[in-house]
């Protein structure tokens, strides 16, 4: 299994689209939906908290509705996670059937009996985590019809969990990665922000501080699990027909498919438009977002980054 989860408006939903027109990639979820199986504060993170005790216990119940994407009204007296969370399991189960509602069971039954058995610890839990991702992933590759398709999930976790990944055997996890000044535009744009120096001021705010927690939950990895952490350049994603074979052969996938989902020529679109971006937010991006962008490139490994280096950079 793979998971798309980089930076929001880094380019993710180019990558998913092109994987997405490829046969050797299947879904988990309706139309490549994002999920909150692993990344919600009632999903698997959830158990791995129960299973730390210094974390506020969360029920059993309560995290099989999250996986199912059950949501009721008894939930609120428990400060439930967002509700998106459930939209987006339910959409899981809606695809995979009765067969992931089987899976959700059989995994809180067993993760609950093991939580009696202290003595058994984190060993025995990865080996059920593990499991269970595992069952999930050969339900979707049923499902798809097709024995040798790669799982594809969404942002599960985002980039903001990365630290998730010590526990879950993930063959890759993607990160996308952008020009700030095109993200900077594009994010002001969506959340309705002014493109002038209130509206830099809080795209660099949230950037500078995603960036830096990903840096240092990224640099506490063990190097195994840093190796399966991919980098992809946006701008090389959607220029180049050579970097997408690259990255097709990363991934073991047939490199010669129809483009569907994915318009190269419409994603180029995206890039250069921080021309339009206020000598507020150019002032903004170069001293508080590419300062950061740099640190981020420092820490990774150029062997981590598909086809080697940035563009932008």
């Amino acid at each position: 299994m793979i998971n798309i989860g980089g930076f929001g408006h880094s380019g993710n939903t180019a990558l998913v689209d092109f994987l997405a027109d490829n046969k050797d990639i299947c879904q988990i979820g309706y139309d490549f939906t994002e999920s909150a199986i692993i990344r919600s504060k009632w999903g698997l993170r959830a158990v791995l908290g129960n299973f730390q005790k210094n974390n506020l216990f969360v029920e059993w119940d309560l995290i099989r509705d999250c996986l199912l994407g059950v949501s009721r009204d008894s939930h609120s007296q428990f400060q439930p996670p967002v509700h998106h969370d459930f939209i987006r399991n339910a959409r899981v189960r809606g695809y995979l059937g009765s067969g992931y509602n089987e899976i959700v069971d059989w995994f809180i039954e067993s993760v609950a009996d093991l939580y009696l058995k202290s003595n058994l610890g984190f060993i025995s839990l990865r080996v059920l985590l593990d499991d269970f991702i595992k069952r999930i992933s050969d339900l979707a590759i049923l499902r798809s019809g097709r024995t040798n398709a790669l799982p594809l999930m969404r942002n599960d976790p985002a980039a903001a969990n990365i630290d998730l990944l010590g526990f879950f055997k993930i063959s890759y996890q993607f990160v996308t990665v952008r020009n700030p000044a095109d993200m900077m535009i594009d994010w002001i744009s969506y959340y309705g922000h002014s493109n002038d120096a209130l509206g830099a001021k809080k795209f660099s705010k949230q950037f500078v501080n995603k960036i830096s927690q990903f840096i240092n939950s990224y640099n506490c990895l063990e190097n195994d699990v840093k190796n399966r952490i991919k980098f992809v350049d946006f701008q090389r994603l959607v220029r180049s027909g050579e970097y997408r074979f690259e990255l097709c052969d990363l991934l073991g996938i047939d490199k010669n498919f129809q483009l569907s989902r994915f318009n190269p020529e419409k994603s180029q679109l995206n890039i250069g438009i921080s021309k339009s971006l206020s000598k507020e937010g150019e002032n903004e991006v170069s001293t508080s977002c590419l300062p950061m962008l740099d640190k981020l490139i420092a820490s990774v490994d150029s062997k981590n980054v598909v086809g080697g280096y940035f563009e932008f950079s």
